[in-house]
This record gives structure tokens, sequence and C-alpha cells, in this order.
């Protein structure tokens, strides 16, 4: 389930633009619109609203984007193909700066945050945390460029390191 998605130098977001589907701590309408996940209140239902050329289809096509290139990278794209990122345009520092994009999320009861950042030539950098019981993250993994540094727990990433592509997400290849 989604807690969180924020992007950054995408499109018409120069800075960091976040979705959050924590609940506050108001309980009007609370049976019908938040689930308890764990501790956790979570909104079952979001709504993106605002003025025309607002961002919010931006912000849509940001998830949309950043989904694809999870699910797909890896397959989806060869050696040398552009990475379909978009930076924000109308700031020169920005232009030449990576994407950032970073969702965080609760499967199976663990909390995880996973993000990346690209240019349109390469992944520069990927990080996947988790946590379970602790208030502190356990590192799965973090890329820096091409180097990848694994962590005790994310054994399933260890025989694929070396075949992850600069224009692909590592995530993706280990799937």
């Amino acid at each position: 389930m989604l807690i969180e998605f924020s992007v950054a130098n995408y499109r018409s977001f120069r800075d960091r633009a976040t979705l959050s589907l924590e609940a506050s701590q108001d309980d009007w309408l609370e049976e019908s619109h938040v689930a308890l996940v764990g501790e956790r209140r979570l909104l079952r239902t979001a709504a993106i609203y605002g003025a025309n050329a607002g961002g919010k289809s931006n912000f849509l096509t940001a998830m949309s984007t950043f989904r694809e290139l999870v699910k797909n990278s890896s397959k989806s794209l060869q050696l040398g193909d552009r990475i379909p990122v978009v930076p924000f345009r109308l700031h020169s520092e920005s232009e030449r700066a990576p994407s950032h994009f970073e969702a965080v999320f609760l499967q199976n009861g663990t909390r995880y945050r996973y993000g990346f950042e690209a240019t349109t030539e390469a992944v520069t950098a990927e990080w996947l945390f988790s946590q379970c019981d602790s208030i502190r993250e356990t590192t799965l993994f973090i890329r820096e460029g091409t180097q990848i540094e694994i962590g005790e727990a994310f054994r399933e990433g260890r025989p694929v390191e070396k075949l992850t592509r600069p224009n692909a997400l590592f995530l993706s290849v280990v799937a």
C-alpha cells in the first residue's frame, strides 16, 4: 500500500512535491476513508486538484514514469537508449540535474522506501531501505552511478549487480 510518492526536477516540478496518504488525526469520516494498517492510518483514496496548468497531470505522469521504469527498464531499454525523464527546463542548473523519484510503501507489514535519480542518459542514484519493527531503516541496497552496495538482507541482488546497465534500474534487473 502506498504511503507517499515524491518527485523533483521533473517536467513542471523543480522542487520536491509529495503526495502523502497518511491520514491526519481528524476522525471525521474515518470509518469510510481511513484504513488502519498496523499502527498506521492511511487514506483509502486521494484527490489531486488545483488550478489549470498547476501540475496535476505532470504529477500523475511522474507516477506513471516511475512505475514503468521499475517494471520495464531492464527489458525495454537497451544499452544507449534514453531514459524517458524530462527535467525542469526553466532553470539552467535543473536542466542538467537528474530527476528524482521516491515512493514509500507497505508490503506484508514492512515499510519500504525506494527511489532513484536519473538523467536521460543514466541512472545516477538508486536506493532501497526497509523498516520492520525498529525505527531504524535497514539498507537493502544503494547505488551511486555504476557502484552498487548490497546489504546483508538483500541476497537476491548479489548475482545480478554486474548485469545492470547504466540506463536500467537495479531493482528492475533483480525482478
